[in-house]
């Protein structure tokens, strides 16, 4: 396998060295990689300050990047520190975050394959299981969201979602310009609303909204007259055509009632009928189609 030193340059922790490698002689057999901090003083989990006072140790493990064919697990024994300013702390490690099971390399590639597969295939390719998969890639983006420019829209939508079975609705604060997520909060009361507007957005970015695109529910439309008194309401095309389909149904109702008892008898339950388009209808339908625009043109 080499010598320590060239596993150690592998590696490529700075401030870290190799110890021990512990593997099989077989084709995908995990490796076991001990390693060792260089010096004897360990940073604070909390401030950061390198202390030398130590309380306890123990041994812990992480998912590294494979090597070839072979798994690799990293083997440190993890300090708890006593801090001047903190207190007694664990000791902090540059290759993984907090409580962490995988390194922040292999938690980047499990992110980004992630974007391109369901999480259990991603999991599968970097051996890992599918709870760690889950937890790097809510790790890898939440990182992302936290280093993504913070852009000042001018157009941005307001609307629900259906989660699971049932009236379990979440709201929906987005850019509709850029299509991104910027907020995301369960039910869609009026409340809800009015704090994704105002705890979601900062002052700067409410002042430059112009638009909002919403669907006609009330309480989105009390919010956001409240918070963005100066933007202007758009209304979502989809209830505003199911609204004039309503009320055009509502009119050729009406019309059938006055043509009398006949034409009744012969418009019932063709709604459907005149309006599909004409060449994929086939068969009798067509018939029946036929005679009732002739019945509609003479009288």
């Amino acid at each position: 396998m080499g010598s320590r030193r060239d596993c150690t340059w592998i590696l490529g922790l700075s401030g870290f060295r190799v110890i021990r490698i512990q593997g099989e002689e077989e084709t995908h057999s995990r490796l076991q990689i001990h390693v060792e901090r260089r010096g004897r003083c360990y940073p604070c989990g909390g401030c950061g300050r390198r202390t030398a006072r130590v309380r306890s140790s123990k041994e812990r493990t992480w998912d590294d990047l494979p090597w070839a064919a072979h798994p690799v697990t990293l083997v440190y024994q993890q300090r708890r520190v006593i801090c001047r300013r903190c207190g007694i702390r664990t000791e902090r490690v540059d290759f993984a975050d907090a409580k962490a099971r995988v390194t922040r390399r292999l938690r980047q590639q499990i992110g980004v394959d992630c974007q391109s597969m369901p999480t259990s295939h991603a999991a599968v390719r970097h051996g890992v299981s599918w709870g760690k998969a889950r937890r790097a890639e809510k790790a890898f983006l939440a990182g992302w969201d936290e280093r993504r420019p913070k852009r000042q829209p001018r157009h941005i939508g307001l609307d629900e979602i259906q989660r699971g079975k049932g009236q379990r609705f979440w709201t929906v604060l987005s850019d509709v310009v850029h299509g991104e997520v910027m907020g995301l909060r369960q039910d869609r009361s009026e409340g809800t609303a009015t704090a994704l507007l105002t705890e979601d957005l900062t002052a700067r970015q409410r002042a430059a909204i112009t638009a909002v695109c919403t669907d006609m529910h009330r309480p989105y439309l009390n919010a956001v007259g409240e918070v963005l008194k100066q933007a202007e309401v758009v209304f979502d095309k989809f209830h505003v055509l199911q609204h004039a389909s309503a009320a055009l149904d509502e009119v050729r109702r009406q019309e059938f009632f006055r043509a009398g008892a006949v034409m009744r008898e012969h418009g019932r339950g063709k709604r459907w009928l005149l309006l599909r388009r004409w060449k994929t209808v086939r068969g009798s339908k067509r018939r029946e189609a036929v005679a009732g625009r002739r019945r509609n043109v003479t009288s």
